[in-house]
């Protein structure tokens, strides 16, 4: 975490910050290193659960969640989320950094923890333009070459929205650079 959260995930942490976040739980899905729930510990949220399917990355955000000393704020979960999720529960605050994208089963993985947000549901996920996908065309391509089975994947964002709608919420801030797109959705009252 020496070099800090990038660009997108940034606006993500502005945008739940000012929304107030005192108080409120915290489910942070692929949650990588921790940007965003050591953040949001620190802005004032009182629990995160981390779920993430590398534990190298779990054993990092917890050596940073040590010398932030708020480790007893945080859980981790290692696996899949989705075969998680019934164990982990809901959150005030459920986010996906960068996570949709890396995931083949988007309608699944949104629509599972989207019911989990009581609150807010945030996403950070590729545009759909042209020179997204021949980047991702091309890194698929790479990975292919490598033997490697991972793969990008660029989901239609009035897919996503519907599943998140749906699980009634709407969007409440919307950010993009030339790669990410970053939106907030509230739930409706």
């Amino acid at each position: 975490m020496k070099s800090g959260a990038d660009q997108s995930t940034k606006k993500l942490i502005e945008a739940l910050i000012a929304k107030d976040v005192k108080g409120a739980t915290i489910l942070d899905i692929g949650g990588g290193v921790g940007a965003i729930h050591h953040e949001l510990i620190a802005a004032g949220a009182s629990q995160a659960k981390c779920a993430d399917a590398s534990s190298d990355y779990i054993a990092i955000s917890k050596k940073e969640g040590e010398r932030r000393n708020h480790l007893e704020k945080l859980s981790y979960h290692y696996g899949n989320y989705v075969d998680l999720a019934d164990e982990i529960g809901t959150a005030d605050i459920v986010t996906l950094d960068k996570v949709i994208c890396c995931f083949d089963d988007m309608k699944e993985l949104v629509a599972v923890s989207s019911s989990k947000a009581t609150k807010l549901y945030a996403l950070i996920y590729p545009r759909q333009k042209w020179w997204t996908k021949l980047l991702i065309g091309s890194a698929n391509m790479f990975f292919t070459l490598i033997r490697n089975g991972f793969r990008i994947h660029i989901h239609p964002q009035d897919e996503v929205e519907g599943i998140v709608t749906s699980n009634g919420f709407e969007r409440i801030f919307y950010y993009n650079n030339i790669l990410w797109q970053v939106i907030l959705y509230g739930k409706k009252v």
